[in-house]
This record gives C-alpha cells, structure tokens and sequence, in this order.
C-alpha cells in the first residue's frame, strides 16, 4: 500500500470518527434540550399551580368575607338583662351560627330596678358579643366615645360608625327632644342629640374615604312618616296599651335614614313590632328596610334575626336587586350644608362628665339609686364628642369598643404629609409612654434597610393606593386594583405578599390602628413580605 493510499485511508478514518462524534454530540444535544425543556415544563406547571393555588386561596378569603352574617337585634331592654340574655341564648341555640347581638332603644334601668347585677358584676356574661345605644344622660356623659361595661357587653358611644363582624353599622344614641335638638356647638343635651349630632353622622358616612355604605342604622326612636307611601293594610297599627308611635318618632331620623341609605334601619321605644315594606334608596339604589322592636318581654315581638352580607363585599348588580313590593322612599331627602362654623367645647364638659364617670361606676356595682340619681342631675348636662371619626374615635384606650377588624380597602388619600411619622404626630389621640416608644421603634425601623425578601414600598404621589388587605395579624394583600398607585409601582405590589410594616410600625404581632389609618396618607411607606410562589424582584425598594 503505497503512502498515497494510506493517507487517504487514514483521513476517511478520521471523516468517519468526525461524523461519528458529531452524531453522539447531536444527540447529547438533544438529550440536554429534552431534559431542559421538561424541567422547565414542570417548572411552568408547579408555578401555574401555585398561582392557581394562590387565587382559590385569595377567592377563599374573599367570599369567607362577602359571606352572610347572622345577628339578633333586640328592642328596648330597660333594665331587663335576665329576661333578655336567657332568651337570646335560647334562640341562640336553636338558629346556630349568631355572631352577635345589636340592641336598641334603651337597654339601661329608667327606674330604681333591674336585672343587670350579675352581669355587672361579672358573675354573668351575656352569651353573645352585644353592642347597644342609649339615651341615658349619665351614659353619654362618662363614655360619649363608647365603652365596655362588662365582658361581652359594649356601649357603642353617641354617635358614630363601626364594624361589627364584617357589618358597617352607624348609630345615633339619645332620644329626640324639638326643645333641645337647635342647640348650639353640643351633639347631646342630657340624653336629646342635638343637630350637630345628626350632621357629624351624616359627615362621617357622606366622607369616609372608602365610599362604602351603611349596612345597619341603629337608633333609639322611630323615624317619621314611615308610613307614607303605603296602602293603608301595610301601615303600622296601633296597640291600646302602648303610646302611638307618632309620639315617639322624629324628623331628623327620617332625614337621616334618607340621607346615609343603610339596608337596614332599627329602633325601639315605642313597644310596638313593625316590619316596613322595603323602600328604593334614592342614591344607591339598593333596598332599605326599616324594623321597629318592643320592649323585652313584651307580648309582641321583641327579637329579630337578620343574615346579612357587608354591601361594599356584594356586587352592585346583586345588591340592586329590589324585592316585590318595595316602594319609593317615603322620608324626605336634604342635601348636607358645609358648616364653617368653629366647634367650640363647652365649659361645663369635664365637670359633667366627671359626674357621669361616678354614675357609671355606682351602675357597675349594681347602685342603681345613687345611678338614678346622677342620671337626674345630669338631664340638662351638655356632651361634645369633638372629632369622633369613623372606625376610629380619638378617645382614651380605655373606651373602645373590641370589635372585629374590617377588611381594610383602601382608597383615596388625605392630605399630602411632610414625613410617614411625623404626621402622625398630629393625631388626637392621647400617647402613653408605650406609644411613644412605639414611635420611636417605627422611626427606628424605618432608617434601617429591609430584611432579606422584604420589599419596601414607598407611595409619595397622591391618589388610590388600591389594595385591599385581609383581616389577619399581619394582614396580607388580597387585591391590587388595576390602574392604581400599587399597580404602577415597579414592581408590582404583589397579591398574597404580607404586609409587615407600615410607616416602620410592626403589623407581625398585633393590629395597629394608627398604622392602618396611615394608608389614607401621603407619603406612605409598606414593608411587604414577598410571596414565595413568585420570583422575588431583585430591588428591594421601590
């Protein structure tokens, strides 16, 4: 074999091996591309299923909030607490699921008697949550804001709104009186609200930030000329041995039934069981219903259940729908004046409420002649609430009502501030040395970067933040609106991320009222835990 040959030989060996090695190679190519694209395959389906997990988890929560709530609602108590308890835990007991239970009219002794004792005592505690109004003047004296004066059972205040198991429920305590209601720069003479009253309620609904409605009015008497626009078989009728309802029923409730449109308007003082046919609201266009109760132990119905779902959780079509039967709204429909008049706090205040604060620790230890007899002195006393706000009164800790946190939807913001805390520093509220320190951790935390999978949000510009929070401690984002501020924020603020902080408050351990209100505030700034089912962005600010 010449060398000709055997270099042609040799370079076909070396062909064959080149074309045997690129086969192999193709193939480990492919082998890598198969395995590539098979993880990222599961990659993609595990991520789907997290966020499908994600979604039914948010869904869960959202319809666990729009679901209904069931509460009793009960008429004028008037020292009866026995009678009233046992039964509502009868029929507690027989309906299941109660959360709660409202009470109107006047749940307090009007005379040197009454059942209350074991209760105040805390040798008994009522079977449910139970929140009342009242017209007694020592009352509103010594916790116009609302207390609690034994476990389970709290006094809602003068006026204002709350949340009561996922429910928005305004109130108005006091009786009417035409002799007392044009006085000036007070909400309650004795136990008569005042006008003022009435506005700063209809202030607080017309203003919240939120835009929602009023699931439930409650208020001691009757509004009037709920019987107009009525067939004569659908109106109230009158018992013999009880006062008209007339008597008892007032102008400015129909006027402010109209005005803030709750679905459901209670009251009592007038003995007498009435169920309204339901009326249009002018504005929302939803159905309202109005329930006058009797008196406990009265011989007509003086317990009613309702099973309701919060408004601002329903859709406007579902709450448009309009039953048979409903009528156009019978009260008549005043727009809300501005009022640039300056409020002014009456001198007699603190003496008075002083004396309300010894009419309600006699009533406590069961006292009640030395509780009737401040209750007289106290009839022609005045009350100012000053700024009570929605959800939230600048009062003493000590006077709050525990009620269940609302889901919080946020929406537009007040006034731009200068820094997150400092314009905290204009609230009301009176400091204690805790809140203080608080304070002082929150500044703390907020001059510190934050902690790994911490993405810190930091919203300057006015208008909607646009998400909604859960009710959990530390509550985490259920939605982010399109178009919002949280929307446009790069990146996103994320949907099942945990808010830790706001403005450096710790949310981990407990709720923080003054760092909620703070999302109504600009600027504002959110420490939010990043979702582990979604990659983590790689900022940590933005």
């Amino acid at each position: 074999m010449t060398d000709d040959m055997k270099e042609a030989r040799e370079r076909a060996r070396k062909r064959a091996a080149e074309r045997e090695h690129n086969a192999y190679m193709m193939d480990r190519y492919a082998e890598l591309d198969r395995i590539k694209k098979e993880a990222e395959d599961k990659k993609k389906k595990e991520q789907a299923e997290k966020e499908a997990a994600l979604k039914r988890k948010v869904a869960e929560k959202l319809a666990q909030e729009a679901r209904p709530h069931k509460l009793f609602v009960a008429g004028d108590a008037k020292g009866n607490l026995e009678k009233l308890f046992s039964t509502v835990e009868a029929q507690a007991a027989k309906v299941g699921g109660i959360e709660a239970l409202l009470c109107v009219g006047r749940l307090l002794p009007d005379q040197l008697e009454g059942t209350g004792a074991p209760y105040f005592l805390g040798e008994k505690k009522p079977p449910l949550e139970t929140f009342f109004i009242d017209s007694s003047p020592a009352l509103l004296q010594a916790a116009p804001m609302g207390c609690t004066l034994c476990e389970h059972l709290h006094f809602l205040g003068g006026y204002g709104v709350r949340t009561i198991c996922g429910l928005r429920v305004a109130f108005l305590s006091g009786h009417y009186d035409a002799a007392k209601y044009e006085t000036p720069d007070v909400d309650f003479v004795g136990g008569a609200f005042t006008a003022r009253a009435v506005k700063r309620l209809r202030c607080l609904v017309a203003e919240d930030k939120w835009r929602r409605g009023v699931d439930v009015l409650l208020t001691t008497a009757w509004p009037s000329g709920l019987d107009q626009k009525l067939e004569e078989q659908a109106k109230p009728s009158q018992v013999a041995e009880t006062r008209p309802w007339q008597e008892v029923a007032a102008a400015p409730l129909a006027e402010l039934c109209c005005a803030i449109e709750p679905r459901y308007h209670l009251f009592g003082t007038a003995d007498l069981f009435y169920q309204r046919p339901p009326f249009k609201a002018p504005r929302r266009e939803h159905a309202c219903r109005c329930i006058g109760l009797a008196h406990v132990a009265s011989k007509r119905k003086w317990l009613h259940a309702l099973s309701l779902s919060p408004m601002d959780a329903m859709k406007k079509e579902d709450l448009r729908q309009l039953p048979a039967g409903t009528t156009p709204c019978p009260f008549p429909r005043r727009e809300l004046q501005a009022s640039k008049d300056q409020v002014k706090e009456p001198k007699a205040l603190s003496k008075d409420a002083a004396l309300g604060e010894l009419a309600l620790e006699a009533l406590k230890k069961h006292d009640f002649a030395t509780w009737h007899q401040y209750s007289e002195r106290l009839k022609e006393s005045v009350v100012w609430l000053g700024n009570a706000n929605a959800d939230f009164f600048p009062s003493a800790k000590k006077a709050r009502t525990e009620t269940e946190p609302e889901r919080r939807d946020e929406a537009t913001a007040s006034p731009t501030a200068q820094s997150p805390v400092s314009r905290e520093e204009e609230d009301e509220e009176e400091e204690t040395q805790e809140d203080i320190a608080t304070k002082q951790q929150a500044q703390e935390n907020l001059s510190k970067p934050p902690k790994k999978g911490i993405v810190r949000y930091t919203f300057r510009d006015e208008g909607l933040l646009g998400i909604r929070l859960s009710r959990d401690v530390p509550p985490w984002i259920l939605e982010v609106r399109d178009g919002t501020l949280a929307a446009r924020k790069a990146p996103k603020v994320p949907v099942g991320g945990v808010v830790t902080a706001i403005n450096g408050y710790d949310l981990s351990v407990k709720e923080n009222p003054r760092a909620l209100r703070a999302l109504a505030r600009r600027p504002v700034v959110l420490d939010i835990d990043w979702p582990m089912d979604v990659p983590m962005p790689s900022v940590s600010s933005a």
